[in-house]
Formats: structure tokens, sequence, C-alpha cells
């Protein structure tokens, strides 16, 4: 039993051989077959036999449980930790003539504990299922402290009842502070697991899949805040378009895969030769935009020495060389084109002379 509960230890984080439902759900169960053999050993010093037998059931019960049972069949289970827990407490109760409430509030606890086994289930039926057990616990709670009013012999405090008792506070107590761990960590994973879903889709929305770069909405957001910069201090800014040459005679001639390679190399040119404060993203297709904290001089400079490396890049794909280059179009930001619009198209307007006048080229200057 220990072997296994170490083993179920080691696997709690492993996503192939065992999901943190059925480690929790497994974890519990050999926790209650540990308790049970306390009690079951107990009782045969206490020379008490009918709860000898009680526990032995039960503990094979817990063990069988433990074997075979999974997460998919949570009504046995539940069913099983609910029966079980009221049937000690009458027994106990039985023997001894004093009730231990505290597994009584325990069974309280039982459909927050199982809240990991509910997850697989949708909202409604969770919220359904813990309503009618808390009040079928209510009414059992309220039944059992009517039939303790209704005894009248005098109670039997044996040393036997205290060790019983202090035992099974204690172990109660354990039970309650596994369901409760499991039951935060679960929480804590789904928040962590919706920050890490909020942090990728926040990265699909700034990023470009294929080359990493800017997405064309982030970019337009930079733009718009280095525009503010310039209304308000008039900071120098220039904006380059890019266009990959005969881009479509590249899919054309060497297929769609060399394109996206050609694609994510340029992608990979652009950011490592780009400075920190400076933006490079992908504008849609085979077109670029970078964000350029500098005047149109400045800027002229960059491009020309991004375009050099593209052109004297070696694009290697499937043992073929694929010539590329890239033909740019500069703006600067003046009071002229203080818009988001308008400095695009004028760099725009830049690119198609760039185009027009033989390719492979910086046009803006």
């Amino acid at each position: 039993m220990f072997s296994k509960i170490l083993q179920l230890y080691r696997l709690r984080d492993s996503k192939n051989l065992l999901s943190m439902v059925d480690f929790q759900l497994s974890f519990l169960l050999y926790y209650a077959c540990i308790v049970h053999t306390g009690l079951l050993i107990l009782s045969v010093v206490f020379l008490k036999p009918a709860i000898c037998m009680y526990y032995f059931v039960t503990l094979m019960l817990f063990l069988l449980s433990a074997r075979f049972i999974d997460s998919k069949n949570f009504f046995i289970i539940y069913g099983l930790i609910y029966v079980e827990i009221t049937l000690h407490v009458y027994l106990i109760y039985a023997f001894f003539g004093v009730s231990i409430d505290i597994e009584l509030y325990y069974i309280m606890l039982i459909p927050v504990g199982c809240y990991v086994l509910l997850m697989s289930y949708n909202r409604n039926f969770q919220r359904f299922f813990i309503f009618i057990i808390v009040v079928i616990n209510a009414i059992s709670y309220a039944t059992f402290k009517i039939m303790i009013q209704e005894r009248t012999d005098d109670l039997n405090i044996t040393p036997a009842y205290k060790v019983f008792l202090v035992y099974n506070i204690f172990m109660a107590y354990g039970m309650a502070t596994l369901q409760s761990y499991f039951f935060l960590k679960t929480i804590m994973r789904k928040f962590s697991n919706l920050k890490e879903e909020s942090n990728e889709f926040k990265h699909q929305a700034n990023y470009d899949a294929l080359t990493n770069l800017y997405s064309r909405r982030k970019i337009i957001r930079c733009l718009e805040n280095a525009l503010d910069q310039y209304k308000s201090n008039k900071l120098p800014v220039s904006l380059c378009m890019g266009d990959i040459d005969k881009f479509k005679s590249i899919n054309d001639t060497y297929g769609h895969n060399a394109g996206d390679y050609v694609l994510k190399t340029i992608g990979s040119i652009l950011k490592a030769n780009i400075r920190k404060t400076d933006c490079a993203g992908r504008w849609g297709g085979e077109e670029f935009v970078l964000l350029i904290h500098s005047d149109l001089s400045a800027c002229y400079s960059r491009a020309e020495y991004l375009r050099k490396a593209i052109e004297n890049c070696k694009f290697q794909f499937d043992g073929k060389e694929i010539p590329v280059t890239i033909t740019f179009g500069i703006a600067a930001v003046d009071d002229a084109t203080s818009s988001v619009g308008s400095i695009i198209e004028k760099a725009d307007k830049m690119l198609y002379i760039g185009k027009e006048g033989g390719r492979n080229q910086t046009s803006g200057i």
C-alpha cells in the first residue's frame, strides 16, 4: 500500500500516466485505507469484535476502490465515502454513547472536496449536485442530533472511547486537510491555466505566427504611440515598408514551403538587425513594416543595410538556392502626415515607386 502511494506521488504531475483528478482520488482512497487500518488495529486491541468486523470489511472496500475505481465512477465513490462515514459515526455512537460531531461536520465538506471529481461535468450539474448533497447532509445531521437528544442512558466514557475519539479527530482533520489542499490546488491550477491561455491569446494577437514578428494590429498600436510622442515632444519617427520582390514566382517555382521559409528567414534578419526601441512586423502576405525612432536619413541607412543583408543572404531550401531581394519604401512623420493612415499611405506610395523603378532598392529619400 505504501509503495503504491509513493508511486502515485511520483506520478502526480504526469499527464500521460495519470491525470491530476485520478491522482487525487487514488491518494484520498489510499489515505482512507490507512485510516481504517489503524481503526481495525484499535478494535482488535480493545476487543470489539463487531467494530473489528466492520472495519475489516470497510478496509477491503476501500482497497478495492483504490485499485479498480477511477474518476469515471464518481457516484460510486461518493456514495461509498458518504455511507461509510455516516455508518462510522453511528457505530461509534452506538458503542460508546457519544457523538463525534467533527466527522458529521466533515460530511458537509465532501461536496467541496469532491469538486475535482465534478470538473468533468457541466456547471449546472455541479450546482445541482452540490445543492442536493448539502440538503441530504443537513437532514442527516439534524436526524442524528435528534436521536442523540432522545437517548437517556449514561455515557460510557472508557479509555477505549478516548483513544477512538482522539484517533478519529486526528484522521478526520487529516482527511479534511487533504481535501482542502486538493481543492485549493485545483482552483489555483485552473487560474494558472486561464492565465496561460490569456498570455497565449495575447501572443497570438500581438505576434505573427509564421515569422514571430509583430502582427499588423500590434504595429498599428506601436505607430499610434509613436505619433503621440511626436505630437507631444516632436521626437522623430519614420516608417519603412518592405515587399519581397517577385514572391509569387518564388512560391510557383520552389513551392509554398519554400515561400514560408523565405518569410521566416527575412523575419529573423529584420528582428536581429533593429534596435530594441524600434519595431518590426509583418504587415500581411510578403509585406513587412519597420517602425524606426529616427529621422528619415537614419531610416534610409537602416533600410539599405537590411536590403543588402537580405540580398546577400543565401536562402537554401531542399538543396536549392533561392535568389531573394526586397524593396523598401520609407516615410517620416511630420505635421502633414501625423496620422496612422497618412504615414502608412505615404510609405506605401514610396514602396510602389521603388517597385516601378526596378525593385531591390529603397525609395523615399
